[in-house]
C-alpha cells in the first residue's frame, strides 16, 4: 500500500451502541464515512476492521474451489473486513476483477477479494475470479471477486500470508474500526476537520487513535 498521505482515524464504534440492530450499526458506519469523505481536501476514504502492520491478525478455515487440504491447517488464511473502497484508498492494485462497491449489502450474494499469496496456495492462479470460496463448513458460498496484489499484513518483516477480504457490511458486525483518508490538504487541518465530524456525529464517541499511516 502507498502509506504517503494517507490519515487513520481509528475508533470505536461499539461505545454506546451496544444493543444496535444491524440496520442501526449498518447506518452509523456509513454516516460516518461518508461524512469524513466530505472534509475538504478528502480524496479517497474508507475502512476496516484489522489496521495493516498494527500486530493484529484474524484467521479462519476456509475451503476453495478446486483444493483438497491434506490437513485441517492447510485451509488456514488471514482475513479483514473492509468498507467499499479499500483498495484504492490504501493505493493497493487489483490485478484482475473489482473493488467492494455500495451493492455488497446484507442478502447480496458474498464477495472476497484475495491476494497473490492466497491464489498461490489454493492454485488459483491469474484466474482466481470468479471462482468460489467458504468459511467452515459453509458450502462454497462467497465469489471471488478481485485479485488484489500483495500487501504487508500484520508484522512490517514477516513474510506476506495468503489473505482475503471481505466487505464489512455483509457481516453486519460493529466493532472498532480503523478509517483511512487520503488528503491534499495539511495534516494539522484535516485533523481539525475530523474531529469536528466525530464530535458532531457523537460527542461521545471514543476517538482512540489519530495519526498518520507513516507514524
Amino acid at each position: 500500500f502507498k502509506r504517503d498521505h494517507v490519515l487513520l482515524l481509528a475508533a470505536d464504534l461499539r461505545s454506546g451502541n451496544e444493543n444496535a440492530s444491524p440496520a442501526q450499526r449498518s447506518s452509523l458506519r456509513h454516516q460516518l464515512l461518508e461524512r469524513l469523505r466530505a472534509v475538504p481536501g478528502v480524496r479517497l476514504a474508507s475502512a476496516s476492521e484489522l489496521t495493516p502492520i498494527s500486530g493484529a491478525g484474524w484467521n479462519n478455515d476456509i475451503k476453495a474451489d478446486g483444493f483438497t487440504p491434506a490437513v485441517r491447517d492447510d485451509g488456514l488464511v488471514w482475513m479483514n473486513e473492509v468498507s467499499e473502497g479499500y483498495f484504492s484508498t490504501m493505493g493497493t492494485a487489483l490485478i484482475t476483477g473489482r473493488d467492494f462497491n455500495t451493492s455488497d449489502v446484507p442478502g447480496s450474494p458474498k464477495v472476497a477479494i484475495v491476494n497473490e499469496a492466497f491464489a498461490k496456495k489454493f492454485n488459483l492462479g491469474r484466474n482466481a475470479v470468479g471462482k468460489h470460496m467458504s468459511m467452515g463448513n459453509d458450502s462454497l458460498n462467497v465469489e471471488i471477486i478481485g485479485l488484489a496484489k500483495d500487501a504487508k499484513y500484520s508484522e512490517v518483516k514477516d513474510v506476506i500470508p495468503p489473505v482475503f477480504t471481505q466487505p464489512y457490511q455483509q457481516s453486519g458486525r460493529l466493532g472498532g474500526l480503523t478509517f483511512y483518508l487520503r488528503s491534499r490538504l495539511p495534516t494539522d487541518q484535516t485533523f481539525r476537520a475530523i474531529r469536528d465530524v466525530m464530535r458532531r456525529i457523537d460527542p461521545n464517541l471514543p476517538v482512540e487513535e489519530l495519526k498518520t499511516m507513516p507514524q
